[in-house]
């Protein structure tokens, strides 16, 4: 869009502005005093033209952002009809709707009513100049001054001359316009890309987590969401981390994958630490099944063996892993069934298992579960453990669950509360302290 808009536009510049240079050396040549008459005008055409284009930057740009805000609330109605069908919210979905689609609308009769006064304003304005300079040359012809035939010469040079003007600043509608689009454009590009400072390379990973005195604040807040944490996870171990929400789990995770970045401390895997290796080496290790399950376009094998080479002895397994292959097998299509957008032809206990089929898949040193088994029924849920347990003292294996039930096997289960870690040990040594796990035990038995 930017290359035909402003294509066309130096096209009409280098044509026109050539033709407005010829006749401008010409009216010089027949008579240069009525020429620098005309010449008397151009401060004001240029004062109006610059006073119409900023104001057409500025229409133009609210144009844009109202456009982006209907597209936005689009999206947020398809990915959500679930929601507004089920809270009965489709007339005001279609309010909202359509507030944003006459606040398009308005926007964008503006910025077409601001450029199109670019032309007659600058005709009106040369219209005038083109009078005064008539009047002169029509009394230097009765003067004697000037023949008729320099007169006729002279007004038929100007009449080009002010048909090429008009034409010039007609070129700034699409110049406005292909600045708008670009503007979209390079804001993506300069978006920053993500700091990767690290230079090292793990090429095999044990598995061997540690945090030193870690601690992370978050802009605009004061309360750091880990503090002075301290916690070690082994090569092979499984481990869980128990908690209120908010309490920093999950922070703890975006900090070990490098989204996050501690204020001070240090996070190490197998004795490195994560800021010396590179982003991508840093979370090969890692597969993650997080709480916001997100799928992708496309086939149901896509997405297990996403970015990677599919190997279907390997699909299989997995998903037989993840209580998904008697759905899978009941489909014609089989495994090469399309899944839809994010996954929007699966339930959501479904979308979940794909979620751990993709991260079985993997085949990653460390697996990090965040609320991995939360939508699934108690069968999906025991046949998924008894899958992970299978992999107890292979793998590295990280639990984030609020349904305690799902992490009493692990070898150590932290307890994190404001940051920190509060409690740690077994089930059945956190139980005899009589803490604030036990509590957290107790109240979801009762409950």
């Amino acid at each position: 869009m930017v290359t035909n808009l402003l294509g066309g536009a130096i096209t009409t510049l280098l044509r026109d502005g050539t033709t407005v240079l010829a006749m401008l050396c010409y009216l010089i040549y027949l008579d240069w005093k009525l020429t620098m008459l005309a010449f008397v005008v151009l401060p004001l055409m240029a004062w109006v033209v610059k006073i119409i284009h900023a104001r057409s930057k500025a229409t133009g740009a609210l144009a844009y952002e109202a456009e982006l805000n209907l597209v936005a609330c689009v999206d947020n109605i398809t990915r959500a009809w679930r929601v507004v069908r089920t809270f009965d919210a489709g007339e005001w979905e279609r309010q909202r709707f359509e507030r944003a689609g006459h606040y398009l609308q308005r926007a964008m009769l503006k910025s077409s009513a601001t450029m199109s006064l670019m032309s007659p304003t600058s005709q009106l304005i040369a219209s005038v100049g083109l009078a005064g300079i008539l009047m002169m040359a029509l009394i230097q012809a009765q003067s004697g001054q000037s023949t008729p035939g320099d007169f006729a010469a002279f007004i038929l040079a100007m009449l080009s001359l002010l048909s090429s003007v008009r034409r010039l600043t007609d070129v700034s509608q699409p110049i406005v316009g292909g600045l708008m689009t670009a503007q979209g454009c390079f804001d993506l590009i300069d978006t920053p890309a993500e700091p990767d400072h690290g230079q090292r390379v793990l090429s095999n990973c044990n598995g061997n987590i540690k945090f030193q005195q870690v601690d992370v604040t978050y802009p605009g807040t004061e309360v750091p969401t880990l503090d002075k944490l301290n916690l070690q996870v082994k090569a092979g171990e499984t481990v869980a981390l128990v908690g209120a929400s908010g309490s920093g789990k999950t922070t703890m995770v975006s900090a070990l994958l490098g989204f996050v970045t501690p204020q001070s401390g240090q996070i190490t895997l197998d004795g490195v630490d994560i800021q010396d290796l590179k982003k991508a080496s840093l979370r090969k290790q890692f597969a993650v099944v997080s709480q916001d399950i997100v799928l992708f376009e496309g086939s149901l094998a896509d997405n297990v063996a996403y970015a990677q080479p599919k190997d279907p002895a390997k699909l299989e397994q997995c998903l037989r892993a993840a209580n998904l292959w008697a759905f899978v097998s009941a489909q014609p299509q089989g495994w090469d069934m399309a899944v839809g957008t994010n996954g929007s032809k699966l339930s959501g206990g479904q979308r979940q298992r794909l979620a751990i089929a993709r991260a079985l898949y993997k085949d990653a040193p460390i697996w990090i579960f965040d609320e991995a088994t939360s939508a699934l029924d108690t069968e999906s849920e025991r046949t998924v453990q008894q899958a992970i347990e299978q992999w107890h003292g292979h793998k590295t294996l990280i639990l984030i669950a609020h349904r305690l039930s799902t992490v009493v096997n692990a070898d150590c289960i932290y307890v994190i509360s404001a940051g920190r870690v509060t409690e740690s040990g077994r089930h059945a040594e956190l139980l005899a302290l009589n803490g604030a796990y036990a509590n957290m035990v107790r109240a979801q038995a009762t409950g």
